[in-house]
């Protein structure tokens, strides 16, 4: 990656500027990096206290934004910069291309701006932490939740959580915040994430402010608090207790912890893990192969310990640079020690369908819905999928981590057409992007009462009763590509 800066105002060059050629200003400032996953030119905001010129690593705090919003929006619209000089924290404002959810491209540009930041600062890689709003909460949820051995915490604001995923923040105490008046991403979200973490036994604060909506205002409200919990928090890098849930081998390491293999792809696999002395406890679900780095567990000798895994007892020997690869049999385990260096996960199946046009991609999804609930129309917007397809080829986790939102359940709804399109732009905000129908409700009698198909989401905006159909929109179009032959 190659460092640029760019100021703040005005119209200038950019500037070609070795990282390590001179030391970094304080203050605000814009950078563009090149991102590893297509080496497009990526901008982001740094933030840098005079507390650096001290010598001191610091805190590094990164702030995702919403949707519609870019890596501008948090030194623009809050008094962000003000709180981190006084706090002593470094903050990174990054893009992740726009409105893609951070996934894909969108969370590699996020990693991508911390490893740069990491060289271009002196950063304490025990106190990294990720806050976001809306969108952006869903990204400090995702991020965290999918590489939770890099943070120390996250602090999500008016965003939801990926359900499936909250066993994985074990060691991340979040903190929650959100609007009790929220109509764009409603409270409830935010109340059921922590209802999860208290059946779950982990550790976090929700705290709903009354009277406040969706307005990034709440930011700055908050930001004292947000100061506070902070200061408390470090990451734990050698936990003695792991809980790991992935839908794919992609997203699925945690410390010294991997899958490598699941059993349903796309179901949830999931390990809970925990080291008492010598002997690592271990209980799976869905899961083919995973491996352990004993160099990076709290083990008394990594060379030598042992493995209880699914009620089967191992005494395992490794050398350095090792991991223990276990890969499931018929009724037990086999175990085989491996190079760490090809501790990656397997490929996924290629996917021929859908690798058209990102419109097409849309109404894709939107027929599928239909015609596998029997339906009589499909709701969807276009934003819910990634705004562009970029590979020639999509593998099977790729498109259903990348494109599609895992948590959003399906429901259904009778109501009039007419009900539809008059009550669109009530319940149906035009910054989410255009409403997506199959068939066009301009073909269907505005009087006739349909059956409608739609994700969570929107069905939480329809003025009618709906009801959900108990299955994801990942699960539906992944059980569609089975049938169709689409995966083998």
């Amino acid at each position: 990656m190659v460092s640029r800066f760019l100021p703040l105002a005005g119209n200038l060059l950019l500037m070609s500027s070795p990282i390590v050629a001179q030391p970094i200003s304080p203050g605000p400032q814009a950078r563009v990096l090149s991102a590893t996953w297509d080496g497009s030119d990526q901008p982001y905001n740094l933030f840098v206290p005079s507390a650096h010129a001290s010598g001191e690593a610091l805190p590094l705090l990164v702030v995702l934004h919403g949707k519609g919003a870019t890596w501008e929006s948090w030194f623009a619209a809050t008094n962000v910069c003000d709180w981190a000089e006084q706090e002593g924290l470094i903050v990174l404002a990054p893009h992740g291309r726009g409105d893609w959810f951070y996934r894909g491209p969108g969370e590699q540009d996020v990693l991508d701006a911390i490893a740069e930041v990491q060289r271009l600062c002196r950063v304490d890689p025990d106190r990294i932490s990720l806050m976001g709003h809306s969108m952006g909460g869903w990204g400090a949820w995702y991020l965290g939740c999918t590489h939770p051995d890099r943070f120390a915490t996250v602090i999500p604001m008016s965003g939801w959580a990926p359900l499936d995923l909250l066993p994985n923040a074990r060691h991340l105490a979040p903190l929650i915040i959100h609007g009790d008046a929220d109509e764009v991403v409603p409270p409830s979200g935010s109340r059921e994430a922590s209802r999860v973490l208290t059946e779950l036994g982990i550790g976090h604060r929700l705290t709903i402010a009354p009277g406040v909506g969706h307005e990034s205002s709440l930011i700055s409200t908050v930001l004292p608090l947000a100061g506070e919990h902070l200061r408390t928090r470090r990451r734990v890098e050698r936990p003695r207790e792991i809980t790991l849930r992935a839908a794919s081998p992609a997203r699925g390491r945690s410390h010294w912890l991997a899958i490598r293999d699941t059993g349903h792809f796309p179901n949830t696999a999931g390990i809970d893990a925990s080291i008492d002395g010598d002997l690592i406890r271990i209980r799976t679900n869905s899961v083919r192969a995973f491996t352990i780095d004993p160099a990076r567990a709290p083990l008394r000798d990594p060379s030598r310990f042992r493995v209880l895994v699914d009620h089967h007892e191992y005494d395992l020997s490794t050398g350095a640079g090792q991991v223990a690869l276990f890969t499931r049999t018929h009724r037990s385990w086999m175990f085989a020690p491996m190079p760490r260096r090809e501790d990656v996960p397997p490929p996924s199946p290629v996917v021929g369908r859908f690798n058209g046009p990102p419109e097409e991609l849309v109404h894709a999804v939107v027929e599928v819905m239909r015609l596998r609930t029997d339906a009589e129309a499909g709701l969807m917007n276009a934003d819910f999928i990634a705004p562009v397809l970029r590979d020639p080829e999509i593998t099977a986790d790729a498109l259903l981590d990348l494109y599609l939102r895992p948590e959003d359940q399906l429901h259904s709804a009778q109501l009039s057409v007419g009900t539809i399109i008059e009550s669109e732009e009530d319940w149906y905000p035009a910054w989410w992007g255009e409403l997506i129908a199959e068939p066009p409700l301009d073909d269907l009698d505005p009087a006739r009462v349909v059956t409608v198909v739609t994700v969570e989401p929107l069905a939480q905006r329809l003025p009618v009763q709906t009801t959900p159909l108990r299955i994801t929109l990942r699960e539906l179009l992944f059980n569609h590509l089975q049938q169709t032959g689409e995966i083998p």
